[in-house]
């Protein structure tokens, strides 16, 4: 099974489901210096690489397992 990269998430409640979207976001190439004005009107692609549906409780199950991982990561790389 590949292993796909992802940088941009969507999570989307729809009736009994959750749809999750994965994909790599693309921003725009900028070869000149901009304002705030004309950055904030810029638009980021995002090519979808996957999208998940999952029962709520399928969710609840992610979610645990996913702070459970995040936090052993984070104390396998403290400095000490």
């Amino acid at each position: 099974t590949p292993v796909l990269f992802a940088n941009a998430c969507a999570v989307q409640p729809v009736q009994n489901e959750f749809i999750l979207s994965f994909g790599t976001a693309v921003p725009p190439v900028i070869t000149r210096p901009v304002t705030k004005e004309e950055a904030s009107k810029f638009v980021i692609n995002i090519k979808p690489s996957v999208r998940i549906g999952m029962t709520p409780d399928r969710v609840i199950e992610l979610i645990q397992l996913l702070q459970t991982q995040l936090k052993a990561y984070r104390q396998a790389t403290v400095k000490n």
